[in-house]
């Protein structure tokens, strides 16, 4: 075996341990690399060079070249992220995590100009290295959302080889651009944790201790029940709540929390309300009282924790489910330690309560559901269906020069708008959240139909049945959510999750870390928490005072 086959095995091997998807695409690779050769400098090293000839660095002293090439770090700067074009010999990102003040994500070409390289460099300690990622340009914005946490690693910082540049134009561009759309994204997630943080870990340990009172468990008898009817609070619902009457036996109906106090003076009883908002407003939906025990209110761990201390005072089934947000598998760890059940899941990162209430719908069975007022835009000039607590709260506190029509008209233009249709605008957000729910709808494995109801019809909204020969389950059955809670007792998870953290080691512990991001973006934006500045320990010592006071 040559010395080069031993580099690629070598390489190969490594990276079969960190990134299997990579490691598959170079076995797999029928693309052309981006690299002609590799070529001998007069130092004796080797050199990546391109169809031209020419070299990707100095092939006079490219040793020099790559201790020049990461810019000095900003003073007090202790960790930073770059993203590097070219991984070339990969001499300066070796040079560069030597000082353990970066986190490199490399980019190259294609699969097939890593296994070129593979062959002709030794980077299997590299890529052992947690604070190294190497992807392609197909997979650039996948990558980055995945391995640059601002909470942690500081300022983002963009390099490239000029060289490597000017034989992949093309290929920068389309790498430019997905790290623009990348950065976008991760800054929108941040600004959403940077607000809720606190208010979510705050509400996590409340509702944690309202679980350890309550039994959690609800059965719903769906038999006959042909369709799940999901209630928002868009316009729209105002003409086709009418509907929601009739044939009421083969509706399951599942409000969200902002339609449930419309749906309650209309006189209909939901048989579902589903509510993730963790902030105090959310409180406004349930100031009228549902009659006894002909509700389950599904409260998201997160959500504000009054809600539920309401519903059990009202003598209604409570139901608790647990997201995606990182404490959670602290919280999970503490379950499967102990031996009780997990939580059910009910997917929220879209950040509408209406698609949670489509996921919980297709978890009870249901494979045709019908929106009701889910409008994802402001129709007939309002943002709202009537009924709901802005009217109160609009309303109860207008003047004449300050109506309720001019607060909600203030509500809709709070935002720029983009036209939908005739009278139908939109906001940036609220075509995010439609856009998240087809994608999701799109990224199912069964059959499913969803309608929407428009005054006295509905329409077609989504249909996969084509794709799907057999429906996933039959929907005359007993749905339980039958997380029962019985065992578990807050007062010791509490002793347990002191002891979590006085024996972690926070900056090697990679779930704790985790756990406690959207907090950090908290504590960075109220100025208490540097990142790339200060020790990750400062948020953990913020965390300890909140939660363990």
């Amino acid at each position: 075996m040559s010395q080069n086959n031993v580099f690629f095995e070598k390489n190969m091997t490594a990276l079969k341990l960190v990134d299997p998807n990579l490691f598959n695409s170079i076995n797999s690779e029928t693309n052309l690399s981006c690299y002609d050769r590799s070529i001998c400098a007069k130092t004796g090293e080797l050199v990546p060079a391109f169809s031209d000839g020419k070299a990707m660095y100095s092939v006079y002293n490219p040793q020099r070249e790559a201790e020049n090439f990461f810019p000095p770090h900003q003073p007090n700067e202790i960790m930073r992220f770059v993203t590097v074009l070219g991984l070339g010999n990969g001499k300066a990102i070796e040079l560069e995590l030597q000082k353990k003040q970066s986190r490199i994500l490399a980019i190259e070409t294609n699969a097939a100009s890593i296994k070129q390289l593979f062959f002709d460099f030794d980077f299997s300690i590299l890529l052992q290295n947690e604070n190294f990622c190497l992807c392609t340009a197909q997979t650039v914005c996948e990558k980055l959302c995945s391995f640059y946490l601002p909470q942690l690693h500081g300022n983002f910082l963009q390099l490239q080889n000029r060289v490597w540049v000017q034989h992949n134009q093309q290929v920068t561009e389309k790498i430019n651009a997905d790290i623009k759309s990348a950065l976008k994204k991760i800054s929108a997630d941040y600004s959403v944790q940077a607000h809720f943080g606190k208010i979510w870990q705050r509400n996590i340990f409340e509702n944690l201790q309202i679980l350890s009172e309550i039994k959690n468990y609800a059965a719903f008898d769906l038999k006959n029940k042909k369709y799940a009817s999901i209630i928002a609070a868009g316009p729209s619902l105002d003409k086709s709540i009418k509907n929601l009457c009739k044939n009421r036996g083969e509706n399951f109906i599942i409000a969200t929390d902002t339609a449930s106090l419309i749906l309650l003076r209309h006189k209909i009883t939901p048989d579902v309300v589903l509510t993730i908002d963790g902030q105090n407003i959310s409180y406004r939906h349930f100031v009228e009282k549902c009659q006894e025990n002909s509700t389950v209110f599904i409260n998201d761990l997160c959500a504000l924790p009054a809600v539920a201390k309401k519903c059990v005072q009202d003598k209604n089934q409570v139901v608790f489910t647990q997201n995606s947000h990182p404490f959670l598998q602290i919280v999970n760890e503490y379950f499967e330690q102990k031996k009780l059940p997990l939580l059910n899941f009910v997917q929220t990162n879209s950040g509408t309560v209406t698609n949670a209430a489509v996921d919980f719908a297709l978890q009870c069975g249901f494979e045709k559901i019908i929106l009701y007022g889910a409008d994802f835009a402001y129709s007939m000039g309002k943002p709202y269906a009537k009924a709901s607590y802005l009217d109160d709260t609009f309303y109860n506190n207008s003047t004449r020069l300050n109506n309720g029509e001019t607060a909600f008209t203030a509500l809709m233009f709070r935002t720029e708008l983009i036209e939908k249709a005739q009278n139908v605008f939109t906001s940036e957000v609220l075509q995010s959240y439609e856009d998240s729910l087809k994608n999701y709808l799109e990224n199912l494995d069964f059959s499913v139909k969803v309608y929407k109801a428009k005054e006295e019809k509905i329409e077609n909204f989504f249909d996969n049945s084509a794709k799907f020969l057999q429906t996933r389950r039959q929907i005359n059955c007993k749905k339980t959510f039958e997380t029962v809670q019985l065992d578990f007792n807050f007062a010791d998870f509490k002793v347990w999750f002191s002891a979590r953290l006085k024996n972690a080691d926070i900056l090697h512990d990679a779930a704790l870390q985790r756990a406690f991001l959207p907090f950090a973006a908290w504590c960075q934006h109220k100025n208490l928490y540097k990142s790339g500045q200060d020790s990750f320990l400062v948020v953990l010592e913020l965390a300890k005072k909140q939660l363990l006071k």
